[in-house]
């Protein structure tokens, strides 16, 4: 019984820690999603991505195409 009280003591910290941060959070996802549109909106950048770092292009576009967050 010990046991579970601590685990839950552990997991009602872990909640509170997330809660605090979510606000934060969610802003900083904003404005990433928003800085990398724009720069995926770049042909320029678009193109060298495309060559040399399309694995990191797959994750951007992943970002970009968000939708929860316009909800």
């Amino acid at each position: 019984m010990a046991k579970m009280e601590r685990e839950m003591g552990y997991i009602q910290e872990q909640f509170n820690l997330a809660e605090q941060t979510y606000g934060q959070d969610v802003l900083n996802l904003v404005l990433a999603k928003g800085y990398l549109a724009k720069l995926m909106a770049n042909e320029a950048v678009l193109r060298h991505l495309t060559k040399k770092h399309p694995d990191m292009l797959s994750e951007f576009d992943s970002i970009v195409r968000l939708v929860m967050l316009e909800k």
